[in-house]
């Protein structure tokens, strides 16, 4: 059974940061044991809140993920510096 976990952020950011760090965190996560899939929202030109999404192959792997010290730097690191508003996990 597939998890996922949905991360929403304030868009007070700066977009440019915002699409680099994105990125970062896709590369990190299809590197990671389980990964399944991807997803961001981030259009400027839409009234989306911007928010990320990670897939894995079961519950454990996503959890391993979150409980990682890649993800703990990406949402904690010096460069980032977005404000989570709400985040949701899921399994399917």
């Amino acid at each position: 059974m597939n998890a996922m976990a949905v991360t929403i952020f304030d868009r007070g950011a700066d977009a440019e940061v915002f699409d680099g760090w994105v990125r970062d965190v896709r590369s990190a996560a299809q590197d990671a044991p389980g990964f399944v899939a991807f997803a961001t929202s981030s259009r400027r030109d839409a009234p989306l809140d911007w928010a990320v999404a990670v897939t894995f192959e079961s519950e454990d792997l996503l959890h391993q993920w979150l409980d990682g010290e890649t993800w703990k730097h990406l949402r904690h690191g010096d460069f980032c510096a977005f404000r989570r508003i709400w985040w949701s996990l899921t399994a399917r």
